[in-house]
């Protein structure tokens, strides 16, 4: 019955045998370097709940090769995905509006892609919060919209 609003700074600070975390919708912080040094996890989706990552928060996860970050999320602390070279892609969501400096630095492979165009990024995108990393504009995905009579006819209603 009782729910985890957040995780607390250090929290699984050099935990090597993590792999794998499964984080629940309703969760709001991820504290500072709560997973950092887990360099055995691969793979971290972000819910949506989620508004905001802290410092260092999964520095040094070496083989983390998956990340989603989601709609919701506000801010990403200072060097919070530092030397996560496994890591080769990464979507910023429009939500987004704080990335502290060196957010990704030592991520050298990794391809970051957002909706937002780089003349646009909010203000409180820091410098240098890339690193290495390349930056991608992508077009937004736009929502179909569904002819509810033709809808009627896909789904054997006529």
């Amino acid at each position: 019955e009782k729910k985890v609003l957040g995780i607390l700074d250090g929290a699984f600070f050099n935990q090597k045998g993590i792999t794998r975390v499964y984080l629940l919708n309703g969760l709001i912080s991820i504290g500072n370097e709560a997973f950092s040094g887990c360099s055995a996890l691969t793979k971290i989706e972000i819910p949506e709940t989620v508004t905001h990552i802290g410092k260092y928060a999964f520095r040094d996860c070496y083989d983390l090769e998956e990340l989603t970050l989601n709609e919701g999320l506000l801010s990403i602390g200072e060097r919070a995905f530092e030397d996560c070279v496994a890591l080769t892609e990464v979507f910023i969501p429009e939500s987004v509006t704080v990335i502290e400096a060196s957010a990704f630095a030592g991520c050298d492979n990794l391809v970051i892609k957002t909706t937002i165009p780089q003349e646009e990024w909010p203000a409180g995108w820091a410098d240098g919060w890339q690193g290495n990393a390349t930056v991608e504009f992508v077009e937004p995905e736009e929502e179909e919209e569904i002819d509810p009579e033709e809808d009627g006819k896909k789904n054997g209603r006529e």
